[in-house]
């Protein structure tokens, strides 16, 4: 697996209004994405005095370096497992990791890892600071307004309430701890009575209930089901999964690189029907795993 590259994440290069609104359209959806985070606070640039009569600057525009200008450059949150994480030697793991790798390999396509932070995502991206989304980021129309998608590379998991144990089913209609700008987090906010508590990580979701900073938190079942069984009893699932449907993971894209998302999508398309996609979910979400019966071409939205 090969190590993330370390890269100094600039300030996205996009006007305010684009960035708010990629930052407001990730909660449509998620697909819960290793890490160096965007640290817009890093700037280089100096001021200088200038005559009042000069004319203010015209804003600088982005670049954008497009995947043929070097290696295709993945942007993964890595806090995820097992569909995404930073493994004891440091390297980035996980199932999208060797999804990537599988696909970079076909496609015959150089790649590297640019760690980001999930929220900032999609401006990141439009910005140009890496070429593909990939981390667990569910295909909604609100986010295809802005960015492109691949073919469906995981269909959407079910998510579930996690309490403590012995609360009881009703912690569900107190404060529920979610994930920021994910389809968790809309849901609850929009379409229960809940009081929502985002933030930032799935483990500070997890670290929420277990300090009685919320009652409950909805993620999806299969990382649930793993921080319940390492909680030694503290946490249980409660309540009905919730499901999103006509939802999955896709690899996100700029709008222009029509011919990169078409590549890798043709690779998808040929691991769903030669079944090694379906595998390679077994292998790291054993019984959890979700699995294509057909390639999916048309059967789900892709973007």
């Amino acid at each position: 697996m090969l190590k993330p590259v370390s890269r100094k994440v600039a300030p996205i290069g996009v006007t305010v209004a684009v960035f708010v609104l990629a930052v407001a359209l990730l909660a449509g959806g998620t697909g819960v994405v290793g890490q160096e985070q965007a640290n817009p606070d890093d700037d280089d640039t100096t001021s200088t005095t200038k005559p009042e009569d000069d004319p203010p600057p015209e804003p600088e525009q982005p670049v954008v370096v497009a995947y043929g200008d070097g290696p295709v450059r993945f942007g993964i949150d890595a806090q995820y497992p097992p569909s995404n994480f930073v493994n004891d030697d440091g390297e980035i793991d996980g199932f999208e990791p060797e999804l990537r790798d599988e696909v970079c390999r076909r496609a015959q396509l150089e790649c590297v890892w640019v760690r980001n932070e999930w929220v900032s995502l999609m401006p990141n991206l439009i910005a140009g600071e890496f070429d593909v989304i990939l981390t667990l980021m569910y295909n909604t129309p609100e986010r295809d307004e802005l960015i492109d998608f691949s073919e469906v590379y995981q269909p959407s998991a079910p998510s579930v309430y996690v309490s403590k144990a012995g609360a009881g089913e009703d912690v569900i209609r107190g404060v529920v701890a979610a994930i920021s700008a994910t389809v968790q987090a809309d849901y609850v906010d929009k379409q229960t009575s809940a009081t929502l508590l985002a933030l930032d990580t799935q483990q500070e979701i997890f670290e929420a209930v277990l300090s009685g900073a919320a009652d409950a938190l909805l993620n999806d079942i299969g990382s649930a089901r793993r921080f319940v069984a390492e909680s030694d009893g503290a946490l249980e699932i409660v309540g009905d999964e919730v499901e999103f449907p006509r939802l999955g993971s896709a690899m996100g894209f700029r709008e222009e690189d029509d011919d990169l998302r078409a590549k890798i999508s043709a690779v998808i398309v040929e691991m769903k029907a030669d079944g090694s996609l379906n595998a390679l979910s077994k292998k790291w979400f054993e019984e959890d795993a979700l699995l294509f019966d057909v390639p999916m071409n048309g059967d789900m939205p892709t973007g």
